[in-house]
């Protein structure tokens, strides 16, 4: 990895740093030394790491070789030294800190995903999910149910209409303009409008030959005195007159 994204991976905390006990121990010149190998280290591929090299250590801390044998014995305190490495330890522990923050966070996200997929939120056909604070505190996700709509359901044509009676009906209405036409909603309110035609003792078949015999759009009873009733009027908010040739 380049070292300029190494450095977007882990972020630093200066003050880990500056307020280090071993550095604030240090002389200013020592200061100056060890503040350059800490920065340095924290772009290495292993931050906090260094080589324990003192050709390399002088040259990343910027000091000439008398000055960085002068300085060494004071700059070391603010490291874990081993045969091979020098760690700063102000950058280990803020490393440290930073990925058991990042291990929680990841963790935290894991268990938030498995939640959502033991309630089915990932399905297209789960129910809506909403969010209900309890009194600790705790967000918990709780399923609603959602009752089907009967708009939603296929149109069924009842047992009581006759077949050949509705299938003339569909006809007269669809030969008409499109406004007209039968839909999955209007096709309900006549079976309802049929339905009260038929508690006050009109047959629906009856009542369909009555509305196409006379142009209507409209489901209306034969007239026991001989006359039809006027179309003209609003039925059930929707059917008004249609007859051949008149005004669309």
């Amino acid at each position: 990895m380049p070292r300029a994204e190494r450095a977007q991976k882990f972020l630093i905390d200066p003050l880990a740093v500056t307020r280090d006990p071993a550095r604030r121990a240090m002389s200013l010149e020592a200061q100056a030394a060890y503040d350059s190998l800490w920065l340095e280290s924290w772009l290495e591929k292993e931050p906090g790491h260094l080589p324990a090299d003192d050709v390399i250590l002088a040259r990343l801390a910027q000091c000439t070789d008398e000055q960085w044998q002068s300085v060494r014995g004071q700059v070391v305190t603010g490291f874990e030294v081993s045969r091979d490495t020098w760690i700063c330890t102000a950058v280990e522990r803020t490393k440290s800190k930073q990925d058991k923050t990042r291990t929680d966070w990841r963790k935290r996200k894991q268990e938030q995903r498995k939640r959502k997929r033991d309630i089915g939120v990932t399905s297209p056909t789960a129910s809506p999910v909403s969010t209900v604070q309890c009194s600790t505190g705790a967000v918990q996700n709780r399923k609603e149910e959602s009752k089907p709509s009967v708009a939603d359901a296929p149109f069924v044509l009842p047992e009581w209409i006759p077949t050949d009676a509705w299938t003339l009906w569909e006809n007269h209405r669809n030969a008409g303009p499109k406004t007209h036409r039968l839909t999955e909603t209007s096709r309900r309110l006549c079976v309802k409008k049929l339905d009260g035609l038929r508690q006050d003792g009109f047959e629906p078949a009856a009542v369909i030959e009555n509305s196409i015999a006379n142009g209507y759009r409209g489901l209306f009873p034969p007239s026991t005195n001989g006359h039809s009733k006027p179309a003209d009027t609003e039925n059930d908010g929707w059917a008004v007159t249609y007859r051949p040739g008149s005004a669309k």
